[in-house]
């Protein structure tokens, strides 16, 4: 069951697939809650060999039905392939409950060994993503009941996690000892200067096989059921409540596109989750399933149209996690917006510092500009009243924190150090997403121009709020930050001669001069005046940005351009939809209908119609001709890519 690319999600408990993670290249396979794999083998065999999937069919993002058959089995009467039907129907809700069905096709008796294998490491999930560990907790015997196994761990904060695996037919047990996999680790997002190197422990762990002897004439069949329950090492049970937000219904003519926007809508409604600290959409299965700020916050910004509840519970679980005090290890300030918080044994022992990590100088406008537009668009007072003393605190982060130099500007430092921090604070967080013209590095401290958008976008709907609400003082005070941000933008970052503005600013000052996707985020924050808007989106759809399948992240005429890169010249859907509804602010129509085109096309070539996290940035001719290029380690589905979409059309029937 875990051992097929199956991925379902009920809440905090999902199951991930066969995916490669981003670091160690391991297998993402496994039952995970609360940033800790529960179980990373779950599998039926029929004598001792894997069960053979026929297809899988998946009803919903809680429920699915792997079809298989029997391999060839020898013996004194051998039975061929295919003779055996099996299916399994495995579903979500506070655990993973699977019921097994073998049926007799043929027309002879079969006897068939049955057998049921489990097992969990109990590992973090910064681990299995190849962050170093010098040491781990225990990894108990497993305790065997008729019908029941408890696997356990003892971790080395002294917190027990288990797993409890139940079945209605009492078995045969079996537990066997096999070597703990381990891998180098290739983290993208780290240099490789400060890549991990191959962890020197070993270990082994147990795996519990549940037996059975199973004879059936023609047409008879047998069942078993199975649950597996989750104990958090937290202590707290598994909660079966699903969020279940209202979304407003959208009128969409074309019948293709209304498939793709109800399956973004399915997409969004399972990663509504409830974490510890506060209901939010998580970020992506299976590396993202925590509060994660740029995510999270960009994701209810695409979707405050049609699930404005999505946007309040962000912006109130990030208030709950905002920065209090100056900590340089975990990077936070007073005022500063999280950018991720876990669960796990890893961050609860401070091996990283996602309790919470606050790495990111984007969640802080980004939150602002949310709170304005979601009160302007619900028109809710209380809300604004709320939320009030976090935005004053996250203006003042913007002022005194964010801008290192007191130019205006916010900017963020490439200085950083120790596991999980992130050298480049922005969407585009890999190590080597950012280089001048001539491929270059740029000197530190960084001004990202999105960043400088989002703030603008903040400071001046955030204004018009505290107008609105009697706060005029403050409100001209917005005012202000956002006409000096505007007027920095305007004249530091254009550069006339290309018609494009800069992607960064370095620690000289010197602007970053490549083509980037970078630059549309000012289209949707309402930034640029309006001829260099023109300017700007004449440029971006020429065919080194734009191709059939959307728009790249960076110019295939830079020297560092790989379209197969994480940053450097693959597509995003939610990069696109940001730079889409921006030219249809502006209204260039023409540009954001092609860039919409674009993600539907990518949409279509994927039998669910879901938009992955991003795909490589071929064009649509040779091996790209009939579908984009594969990502390997896209998280699937994925809040912000399932944003794109609803953003799109909300800009398409503004303009």
């Amino acid at each position: 069951m875990l051992d097929h690319n199956l991925v379902l999600k009920a809440n905090e408990l999902f199951t991930a697939g066969s995916i490669k993670t981003d670091g160690s290249r391991e297998q993402a396979n496994g039952l995970y809650i609360r940033d800790t794999r529960h179980l990373n083998v779950l599998a039926l065999t029929i004598a001792n060999q894997p069960v053979e999937v026929l297809g899988i069919v998946q009803e919903s993002m809680t429920s699915a039905t792997i079809v298989g058959a029997n391999p060839y089995i020898e013996g004194e009467h051998p039975v061929v392939p295919q003779t055996v039907l099996v299916t399994q129907h495995v579903s979500l809700d506070d655990r993973l409950r699977a019921r097994v069905t073998i049926t007799n096709q043929g027309r002879d008796r079969v006897d068939l060994p049955v057998g049921l294998r489990f097992g969990s490491d109990f590992r973090d999930l910064f681990d299995i993503r190849g962050f170093v560990r010098t040491e781990r907790g225990e990894v108990r015997e497993p305790e065997l009941t008729d019908s029941e196994a408890r696997l356990a761990y003892a971790g080395l904060d002294g917190a027990v996690a288990a797993t409890v695996v139940s079945v209605s037919l009492p078995p045969t047990w079996t537990v066997s000892a096999e070597p703990m996999p381990l891998r180098n680790s290739t983290l993208t997002h780290l240099p490789p200067s400060r890549r991990q190197r191959e962890q020197a422990v070993s270990e082994t762990w147990p795996v519990v096989t549940g037996s059975w002897h199973v004879s059936l004439g023609p047409a008879e069949s047998w069942q078993v059921d199975i649950e597996v329950a989750p104990e958090p090492a937290d202590g707290v049970p598994v909660s079966n409540q699903r969020l279940d937000w209202p979304v407003a219904p959208v009128q969409i003519d074309d019948p293709f596109v209304e498939r793709v926007f109800a399956q973004s809508v399915s997409d969004l409604a399972a990663l509504d989750t409830t974490f510890a600290d506060g209901p939010l959409i998580a970020a992506g299965i299976p590396w993202y399933v925590a509060p994660f700020g740029r995510d999270s916050l960009i994701a209810a910004l695409q979707t405050l149209h049609i699930t404005p509840e999505r946007s309040i519970a962000t912006l109130r679980t990030m208030a709950k996690l905002q920065g209090t005090v100056v900590d340089e290890r975990k990077e936070e300030e007073p005022g500063k917006i999280t950018h991720e918080m876990r669960y796990g044994e890893m961050a609860r022992l401070g091996e990283v510092p996602h309790s919470p990590y606050f790495g990111t100088v984007d969640a802080t406008p980004l939150w602002l500009w949310l709170l304005a537009e979601t009160v302007a668009w619900t028109g809710d007072v209380d809300l604004y009243q709320e939320l009030k003393p976090a935005a004053e605190r996250a203006v003042r982060w913007c002022v005194a924190f964010g801008d290192l130099d007191g130019d205006g500007l916010i900017e963020y430092r490439t200085d950083h150090h120790g596991a999980g921090t992130i050298t480049h604070q922005v969407w585009k967080d890999s190590f080597d997403s950012l280089h001048h013209a001539d491929g270059s590095i740029p000197a530190s401290p960084i001004a990202a121009v999105e960043v400088q958008g989002y703030a603008y976008a903040g400071y001046t709907q955030l204004a018009d709020c505290a107008n609105r609400y009697g706060d005029e003082t403050w409100a001209e005070e917005l005012r202000g930050l956002a006409e000096q941000t505007r007027a920095a933008v305007e004249e530091r970052f254009w550069l006339d001669d290309l018609g494009f503005y800069a992607q960064a600013l370095d620690g000289d000052k010197r602007p970053v001069a490549t083509l980037s996707s970078n630059p549309g985020h000012l289209l949707a924050a309402g930034l640029p005046s309006a001829n260099r808007a023109q300017r700007l989106i004449d440029r971006m759809v020429q065919p080194d940005m734009l191709t059939h399948w959307g728009l790249r992240t960076l110019s295939s005429t830079a020297p560092t351009f790989n379209p197969i890169s994480y940053h450097n010249g693959s597509i995003w859907p939610h990069d696109n939809s940001l730079v889409g509804y921006g030219c249809y602010r502006y209204g260039r129509l023409d540009a954001g209908d092609r860039i919409l085109a674009g993600l539907i096309a990518a949409a279509a070539t994927v039998p669910d119609l879901r938009l992955p996290e991003l795909y490589c940035g071929f064009e649509a001719d040779e091996f790209a001709a009939t579908r984009p290029v594969a990502y390997p380690v896209s998280c699937s589905p994925q809040a912000w890519a399932a944003g794109a979409i609803p953003l799109l059309l909300r800009g398409k029937n503004a303009g």
